[in-house]
């Protein structure tokens, strides 16, 4: 036999034995180049390398509770200095290099499955059920489930980066009334398989939504009139839930959001769902953020629970002189709660879900089917309707992706901010994106009228999983991509929701204008 010659490789054809750096995974944490220092794949907290945030003290023997240094929770300063490792995980099922396609389209409702109907180049796992035992997928053993039953009516959720080894918890509530609620947890490994469910706390009511704090605690949200509370839960369960300064005297609060980029003078956003429902910012005892900062993560529990804080309400001012146009304006904020009820009721009832990203704050108003954006810097807002012929219901629970100071962006990476919606029966309650231009997409939405309000959306470290929770009857779901990318990674072409009401617009549009040639062409004969 003839043998083939085999043509010579180019260098970039022929494959290497060892990985150059430029091939490396983009999220794995950059390894420090003092060979004292052993190589690791788990980021490092040791006070030194957070400047900013902690002198230097010995650390915490409790380190659940330190800061978070997550930046979609305070995404306008990188607390992280240039070089250091980050704080997220190895990639949970797939490779963080890019793949060589793109497959996903937002907006193009085509796959049908799990009783939902998500776009094009997704694929959804339902992991979790109100009333039965969650499948622990990540354990060794076939057939293996949690010692309790899942909770019911699941509502606001957060992701929070495990330290003592790999993988993640999903923080849930449960919106159960007359003391049968409370805050469940879902763990992950780092493949995003399920390790165990527990709950976190219990015999609370209505634990409706709530956010993260910067120490990586949870801040839950009781929905329960004048006994609604706010607690401060300990994701990783090692500490005892405390009750916070910043429900008051009670109310129907929904969710916290928090402003770290000085973490000498933190602020802490709560919403109010009621006629009335004013949006108040607290700010904590000076004493008690000096002495946190000072003694180390422990004293981080007790900020919340000490009194002597400043606590301010919302007084928007819009332009011009028509009442009714409330679509922008400024904003003050004044100690004086009666006169911060009035102004709510007048431009912002029933206020849901709460947010913030570079120095902004948006969030949702039901009654009014839309969502406030506070420049927190210039004291401006903007008001953006969500009503369109795919987002008929009321917006809820907001929430952007995580961001990752290793994770590679480009000018096609799409950075949406993600709508939860609250419908009764009549429609498919959905998850909707909101562009930087204010424009809204349909990720996905329900294809079973028994699926009701969604809830609990949340994005895994990597921004590969997205959570999200329908109250009724109780179901939880991981969506995520076919391509293997992110959700705010690059992404194939866009279906608007205004665009698909323009396209209807356009069509009678032509359909009038032949009409009236029709009409022109008769009389002319």
């Amino acid at each position: 036999r003839r043998r083939r010659s085999i043509p010579s490789a180019t260098p970039s054809e022929t494959p290497s034995t060892a990985p150059s750096s430029s091939s490396l995974p983009t999220d794995i944490p950059t390894i420090s180049a003092n060979p004292s220092v052993p190589p690791t794949s788990k980021p490092s907290f040791k006070p030194s390398e957070y400047p900013s945030l902690k002198p230097s003290f010995t650390p915490s023997e409790h380190p659940s509770l330190k800061p978070s240094f997550t930046p979609s929770e305070r995404p306008s300063v990188s607390l992280v200095p240039s070089g250091s490792p980050t704080t997220s995980s190895k990639p949970s099922a797939t490779p963080t290099s890019a793949p060589t396609f793109v497959d996903y389209f937002p907006g193009e409702l085509t796959v049908k499955e799990n009783g939902l109907l998500l776009s094009t180049g997704l694929t959804s796992t339902i992991i979790a059920e109100t009333g039965k035992r969650v499948q622990l997928t990540g354990k060794k053993r076939k057939n293996r489930y949690s010692k309790i039953m899942f909770h019911g009516n699941p509502d606001g959720a957060a992701v929070f980066q495990r330290r003592e080894s790999e993988g993640w918890l999903y923080v849930s509530n449960s919106e159960v009334r007359d003391g049968k609620g409370g805050v469940g947890v879902i763990r992950f490994n780092a493949e995003g398989k399920v390790t165990n469910y527990e709950m976190v706390l219990k015999k609370t009511s209505r634990n409706c939504s709530g956010g993260k704090s910067p120490w990586n605690t949870w801040i839950s949200c009781e929905e329960n009139g004048k006994d609604g509370q706010i607690w401060e839960v300990d994701p990783f369960g090692e500490r005892e839930a405390r009750k916070t300064v910043l429900g008051g005297d009670g109310g129907n609060f929904e969710a916290v959001a928090v402003d770290y980029r000085n973490p000498l003078n933190p602020a802490f956003f709560v919403t109010h769902d009621a006629i009335d429902g004013e949006v108040r910012r607290f700010r904590p005892n000076a004493t008690a953020v000096e002495s946190a900062m000072l003694r180390g993560d422990y004293d981080h529990w007790n900020i919340l629970s000490t009194s002597g804080g400043v606590m301010e309400y919302l007084v928007i001012h819009p332009e011009g002189s028509d009442p009714r146009n409330v679509n922008a304006g400024s904003i003050t904020w004044t100690t004086n709660i009666t006169e911060g009820k009035i102004n709510a009721e007048a431009y912002y009832k029933n206020v849901e879900g709460i947010e913030i990203l570079d120095g902004k704050v948006s969030f949702a108003t039901k009654k009014g089917y839309a969502v406030f954006t506070l420049d927190l810097d210039e004291g401006t807002f903007r008001k953006l309707s969500t009503k369109t012929k795919e987002f008929a219901g009321e917006p809820d629970q907001l929430k952007y992706p995580q961001r990752q100071d290793n994770q590679e962006h480009s000018e096609d990476d799409q950075e949406l901010m993600y709508v939860t919606e609250e419908l009764e029966d009549r429609f498919y309650a959905g998850v909707h994106g909101i562009d930087s231009e204010g424009k809204i997409v349909t990720i996905l939405r329900a294809n079973d009228r028994r699926l009701v309000e969604t809830t609990g959306l949340a994005f895994s470290p990597d921004n590969r999983h997205l959570y999200v929770g329908f109250l009724k009857p109780g179901n939880v779901f991981d969506i995520t991509r076919l391509d293997g990318l992110p959700f705010n990674g690059k992404t194939s072409s866009i279906t608007y929701n205004t665009e698909k009401k323009d396209k209807k617009k356009d069509k009678n549009d032509n359909k009038k204008k032949k009409k009236r040639q029709d009409r022109d062409d008769d009389k002319k004969k």
